[in-house]
C-alpha cells in the first residue's frame, strides 16, 4: 500500500476540493440526522401507519415490520442526498471518486452471497459449540407472499442501510483521509469512526468490548477488500446480506438490535448456560470470539491479496 496521499478509487479533477478531514465526521452526523428526519417526515405524511418518531419507547408499541423496515432503509438512504449534493457542489467532485464506479450488478451480487456465506459459517460454528437452540421453524416452510413480504422489505432496507454506511465510511471518509495522509491512515480513520458509530448500541460491557474489536476487524476487512476491487459494490452487498441474514434469517440480534420479526430459515436463541464470548451475548454474534477468529482470517485473506497484486 502507498503511504503517501492517494486517490483510492478514481483520480480527482483539478477543480475537486477536499473537505477538511475531521469536518467529515461532523458532516457525517449531520447528514445522517437529516436523513432520519426526512424519513420521519415522509412516513408520517404518507399516512401508511402510526407515526414514526424514532423514540424506541414509543415506536416499539406501535411498530409494524413495514414501518420498521422503512425507518431503517429510508433513514439511511435519504442521508445520501445531502452527501451527494455536498460532493457535487462543494467538493466539485464525482461519485466515482468515492467508489461508485463501474457496473454494480455482478460485484454487488457476489458481495451478497459472500455476506450470506460468512454469516452462515459463523452461526454454524457457534451452534456446533453449543451456543444456540432452535426456538421455531423458519417462515420459509410456510412460504406465501404474505408471509415472505416482511422479510423482503427488510432485505431492501438492509441493502439501503448497509450500502449507505459503506458509501459514507469506506467511500467518502476513507478516500478523503487517504488522499491527504495515505491509504493506511485512510483505513485507520474510517475504521475508527465506523467503530464509534456502534459504541452506543448496548451498555458498556465485556460483550461491547469484543463487539468493537470485531467492528474494527470488519472495518479493516471491508476497507482492504474495497481497495483491492477499486469500488464499493462488493462490500455494499456483503454488509447488507450480513445484517439481513443475522436479523431476519436466524432471528438473532444484529449489533445489539433485535427486530422481533421471527426468522426466515430457522429461529435461533442463545442458550443461557453457554458463555457469552461464544454467542456474543446481548450484542449478538458480532460480539462472539468465533466472529473474531473468522474476521481475523478474512483480514488476512484481504491483506494477502494486496501483497500479490500491489
Amino acid at each position: 500500500m502507498n503511504f503517501q496521499g492517494t486517490d483510492i478509487f478514481a483520480s480527482r479533477t483539478e477543480s475537486h476540493r477536499r473537505t477538511w478531514t475531521f469536518a467529515t465526521v461532523i458532516l457525517l452526523i449531520a447528514f445522517l440526522l437529516l436523513g432520519s428526519l426526512a424519513a420521519v417526515a415522509v412516513w408520517n405524511l404518507s399516512g401508511l401507519g402510526a407515526p414514526l418518531t424514532f423514540d424506541p419507547a414509543i415506536d416499539s408499541k406501535t411498530g409494524t415490520p413495514y414501518r420498521e423496515a422503512f425507518g431503517i432503509g429510508a433513514g439511511f438512504a435519504l442521508a445520501l442526498v445531502p452527501l451527494f449534493l455536498w460532493i457535487w457542489f462543494f467538493e466539485r467532485g464525482r461519485l466515482d471518486a468515492i467508489g461508485l464506479r463501474g457496473n454494480p450488478v455482478v460485484p454487488f451480487v457476489g458481495g451478497l452471497f459472500g455476506g450470506l456465506a460468512s454469516l452462515a459459517i459463523v452461526v454454524l460454528a457457534i451452534a456446533l459449540l453449543g451456543g444456540y437452540r432452535i426456538e421455531a421453524n423458519g417462515a420459509v416452510l410456510a412460504a406465501s407472499p404474505a408471509v415472505l413480504a416482511p422479510f423482503a422489505a427488510y432485505g431492501l432496507a438492509f441493502i439501503l442501510q448497509g450500502s449507505t454506511e459503506e458509501i459514507f465510511i469506506r467511500g467518502w471518509l476513507m478516500q478523503i483521509a487517504a488522499s491527504r495522509y495515505g491509504v493506511t491512515i485512510g483505513i485507520i480513520f474510517s475504521t475508527l469512526i465506523f467503530s464509534i458509530l456502534h459504541a452506543g448500541n448496548i451498555e458498556p460491557s465485556a460483550e461491547l468490548g469484543v463487539a468493537l474489536l470485531n467492528i474494527v476487524l470488519v472495518g479493516v476487512f471491508l476497507a482492504v477488500w474495497a481497495i483491492n476491487q477499486g469500488h464499493l459494490w462488493g462490500v455494499c452487498g456483503w454488509h447488507a446480506s450480513w445484517n439481513w441474514l443475522t436479523s431476519t434469517g436466524f432471528g438473532l440480534e444484529v449489533s445489539g438490535q433485535n427486530l422481533k420479526v421471527g426468522a426466515l430459515f430457522v429461529d435461533l436463541a442463545s442458550i443461557p448456560s453457554t458463555p457469552w464470548w461464544i454467542t456474543g451475548g446481548k450484542f449478538g454474534p458480532e460480539a462472539s470470539l468465533v466472529t473474531t477468529a473468522f474476521l481475523a482470517i478474512a483480514c488476512g485473506w484481504a491483506l494477502a491479496r494486496v501483497k500479490r497484486t500491489g
